[in-house]
């Protein structure tokens, strides 16, 4: 049940963002936590987010739900993807 939240979380963010193959959700496993670190384009961090957090907070509630019917907890958090930086060469 705990693996089905990672991939509910990157169902959900895939059909939000303008970048879906950007998309990466990491699952660390920290005993009765459980971390799920959302990367995606630095153009998409908005819209993950939402207004005043609502989206983000909604995602979060929903896994929390279903994780918590197995005494476990779920953290999650949003980062934008670093790109490297192209050099010139020059």
């Amino acid at each position: 049940m705990v693996g089905d939240i990672r991939y509910f979380i990157e169902y959900v963010v895939r059909r939000l963002v303008r970048f879906p193959d950007e998309v990466d959700v990491l699952q660390i496993d920290n005993g009765n936590t459980i971390n799920y670190l959302i990367s995606v384009n630095a153009e998409d961090v908005g819209r993950v987010v939402g207004k005043h957090g609502k989206t983000i907070n909604a995602i979060r509630s929903l896994a929390n739900t279903v994780s918590s019917k197995t005494n476990i907890r779920a953290v999650i958090d949003v980062a934008a993807n670093e790109k490297p930086e192209s050099t010139q060469a020059g």
